[in-house]
């Protein structure tokens, strides 16, 4: 199946036809479901509309299909209209604040409502900033989660979330995540009066520096892998964000960045698979890809069996009490750190002493509520 996905991704990417596509019924049930699971459903959906009529899978599960792609612009359409209200009432008294990941992302796809969308993932390089927005956003929030005050606010505003990032990621290497401020600090300071953008509902969004843009999309999809899991829809992303930028970004500076960052293997093997699998062009790679099939296939392999956030890895998640919660997750978790030591050695070994901490903190928590 994971062929078949990638083909189809490729069709609503490039826009291209197949020039062999045969499945039955049973099988299209189970491509959606895992296309669902890996969150990429609706570039699988436009790349099933490319096929020859008698291709397609039945009538009932196009209707199906068809309503859920309109539910994902409608969210998608909210989501812009939620990132529009932040800049235009915050970007002045905010200069720093830029939008990341998914609907900045979207941006580059064919279709930006047809991308699955999440959150609106904001950064402000400034405590004083992430604090207006913080003060803007808590009078209007039906729900606050501060649960990572030091890092990052959650609010739920008209019924969609907002994460207010003071840091771009939240390594548990001490030594990566100081590495990273560097290269934040650097990045900002360079492009500070010229920041680049990104066109949502025909205003300008201030976006991270390119290289940086590059950078973190890599160590995101590499926290999340090591973490929780990965779904093709963050690969994908780092797909069309190469396509469209790939030749504005800094070479050397970018793998110095990488190299810095312990990132060499998960960058070679993430760019195996959006090259051989989603048929990026290799001359769009800002480093020159070194191939190595078991790596790509371990890649392959985790993100398949767990999808996006670890969907298929927690099965229970909202249906125990937080105790036995935390009990099931270390159970996934201390193996799975084990099995990705090998694509990022420092992260890996550091988030076993963190999940202990975090497990600490949350279980006082629980305990005092």
């Amino acid at each position: 199946m994971y062929t078949h996905l990638c083909r189809l991704i490729q069709c609503a990417i490039w826009q291209e036809k197949p020039d062999e596509w045969n499945l039955d019924n049973e099988e299209w049930n189970k491509l959606l479901q895992i296309a669902k699971v890996q969150a990429i459903q609706g570039l699988v959906i436009d790349g099933m509309c490319l096929l020859d009529k008698d291709r397609q899978p039945e009538r009932q599960k196009k209707l199906e299909c068809a309503a859920m792609l309109h539910i994902m612009e409608q969210m998608n359409l909210k989501l812009n209209a939620l990132v529009e209200r932040i800049f235009q009432e915050n970007g002045e008294k905010c200069p720093s604040m830029v939008l990341m990941k998914g609907q900045s992302i979207a941006t580059r796809y064919p279709n930006p409502l047809h991308r699955a969308c999440g959150d609106v993932d904001i950064y402000c390089h400034k405590k004083e900033e992430m604090a207006i927005i913080n003060k803007w956003a808590k009078e209007i929030a039906s729900h606050i989660d501060t649960f990572y005050e030091a890092h990052h606010i959650v609010y739920r505003i008209e019924g969609l979330t907002v994460e207010n990032h003071l840091i771009l990621s939240e390594l548990r290497s001490k030594r990566l995540r100081e590495d990273l401020r560097q290269i934040v600090d650097d990045e900002i300071q360079m492009h500070s009066t010229c920041m680049p953008t990104c066109i949502i509902n025909n205003i300008a969004i201030p976006e991270l520096p390119t290289n940086l843009y590059a950078l973190f999309l890599l160590v995101h999809m590499a926290e999340h892998l090591i973490e929780d899991g990965l779904g093709m829809r963050q690969v994908v992303d780092w797909c069309m964000f190469f396509d469209k930028e790939g030749e504005k970004v800094d070479k050397v500076r970018f793998w110095a960045y990488v190299k810095k960052m312990n990132l060499e293997r998960l960058a070679h093997a993430f760019g195996e698979i959006i090259v051989d699998d989603l048929g990026l062009k290799e001359t769009k790679l800002p480093f020159t890809l070194q191939r190595n099939e078991h790596r790509k296939q371990l890649l392959i392999n985790a993100m398949m069996k767990g999808g996006n956030f670890g969907h298929e890895l927690y099965p229970w998640k909202g249906n125990v009490n937080k105790i036995y919660d935390m009990w099931l997750t270390a159970q996934v978790k201390i193996p799975r750190y084990a099995h990705m030591y090998n694509f990022w050695p420092k992260e890996a070994r550091a988030c076993y002493s963190a999940m202990l901490a975090r497990g600490i903190r949350r279980f006082f928590q629980i305990i005092k509520k």
